[in-house]
């Protein structure tokens, strides 16, 4: 628990405050969808909603780093709420001068109802207050639904490399999206 408070205490050490997006529907059904810092007593219930194909030890060490990178000031993760359940997360790291989103993820469930516009848009807004001029996010070249989105966003594409990110060698897209002061959403 001590790891939960201490993240927490990042998130408001640095005073984020998160805006949800206002061009987007992010309300599924009858429950609205939140952002919160990632907590650690959320990898069970991110475990089973949006990765229940890999193995849970696999999770909690991902998890796990990601929490110490935050505790560090390389990093910032939301999940996405609703009805008080996680359906969605995404990270951002700092890489020297650079920030990254990664590991961007929405329950198979719940996707196409505007939860990783959402995840994106908190994550760029806590690029923004940390005075990052770009973003960057990959993305494997056949995730066409994803690449569609993020050029949506107004990432465009600077880079491709072949990689193994999980299903063997592939393709993988490196977008970047200049930070002003309001992308789309």
């Amino acid at each position: 628990m001590g790891t939960v408070i201490r993240l927490y205490q990042c998130f408001l050490k640095w005073g984020f405050t998160l805006r949800m997006p206002t061009k987007t529907n992010i309300m599924t059904s009858i429950l609205k969808l939140t952002l919160h810092p990632f907590d650690l007593s959320q990898i069970p219930a991110l475990h089973e909603a949006c990765w229940p194909e890999v193995p849970f030890d696999h999770i909690l060490d991902l998890l796990s780093n990601i929490v110490r990178r935050c505790e560090a000031g390389r990093a910032w993760a939301l999940t996405a709420l609703q009805g008080g359940e996680p359906v969605g997360f995404g990270q951002l790291s700092r890489w020297t001068k650079e920030a990254e989103i990664s590991d961007l993820v929405v329950s198979v469930y719940c996707r196409s109802q505007g939860i990783g516009t959402a995840l994106i848009s908190g994550l760029l807004d806590i690029a923004r207050q940390q005075g990052f001029r770009e973003v960057e996010i990959g993305v494997a070249e056949a995730n066409s639904r994803a690449l569609a989105l993020y050029e949506r966003l107004g990432f465009e594409i600077k880079r491709r490399i072949e990689a193994d990110i999980g299903n063997g060698i592939e393709t993988v897209l490196y977008l970047r999206l200049v930070l002003t002061g309001q992308e789309a959403t």
